[in-house]
């Protein structure tokens, strides 16, 4: 059975784990929760570092990373 996935962006990321810390009750204890550094998460719901593997986990989610190949003519070749 094949499972639907839901594509989020970086914003919507960023707002679901500032729901899931609030309901921990403070950074420090999500952070001890998720398994990485109070400095580190605080790093990632300020934008400064993208959510690793830890963080993905406890929101129930995991990096997708989609690359999309688009060619253009430079007028060289025929």
């Amino acid at each position: 059975m094949v499972s639907a996935v839901h594509e989020v962006t970086h914003a919507e990321v960023l707002v679901k784990l500032r729901r899931r810390v609030k309901r921990c009750g403070s950074q420090s204890k999500a952070a001890a929760e998720i398994g990485v550094s109070p400095v580190f998460l605080s790093y990632v719901l300020r934008g400064m570092r993208m959510p690793g593997p830890r963080v993905l986990r406890f929101l129930g989610m995991q990096r997708k990373v989609r690359r999309d190949v688009n060619y253009v003519r430079n007028g060289g070749g025929r």
